[in-house]
Formats: structure tokens, sequence, C-alpha cells
């Protein structure tokens, strides 16, 4: 299973950006692909910790729940059509 997560915090642009972004990028794509987006206070501190995030947004791109992809900050849409183009099939 292809899947994305956004992790994001109240109040950040950035977030709202990185939201965007990964919502075009599913309308361009024909890949299967689930979107998830979790407020980092409704996310447990280990799964935090797990993955290393410590800023927002944070965006994961599993395939077949094994980390292939993780950014923090927003990026274009364009990129993440790269990202899942790259990683998911």
């Amino acid at each position: 299973m292809n899947k994305i997560v956004l992790i994001t915090t109240q109040g950040c642009q950035g977030c709202i950006i990185a939201r965007n972004s990964i919502n075009e990028a599913l309308a361009e794509t024909n890949k299967d692909v689930t979107f998830e987006e979790l407020d980092c206070k409704n996310v447990q501190k280990k799964y935090l910790k797990k993955f290393g995030i410590t800023d927002y947004p944070a965006i994961l791109f599993f395939r077949d729940d094994e980390l292939k992809v993780k950014k923090t900050g927003s990026v274009p849409a364009i990129i993440i059509l790269r990202w899942i183009n790259l990683n998911f099939w």
C-alpha cells in the first residue's frame, strides 16, 4: 500500500502549502495512494521520535509500511509528484 502522511501543527502556513501541494500532486497521478493528515498533538511521541520528526510540516512517504522519503517543510507539487512516481508503483 502506498501512503503519504502529512504531520502538521496549528497555525502553520507551511503546513497549508504542503497539504495543497500533496492534493495537487495526487490529482495529477494515476497511482493508488492513500493520504492521511495528522495534527502533531494527536500523534504519539514515540511515533515522532521513531521517524525523527521535530519540525513541521513533516511529509512521510510509505510503501508497504516502509518509509521511503521523509521531508520537513513545504515543497512544490511537482516535487511531490516526482517522489510519488519514483517510490510508488
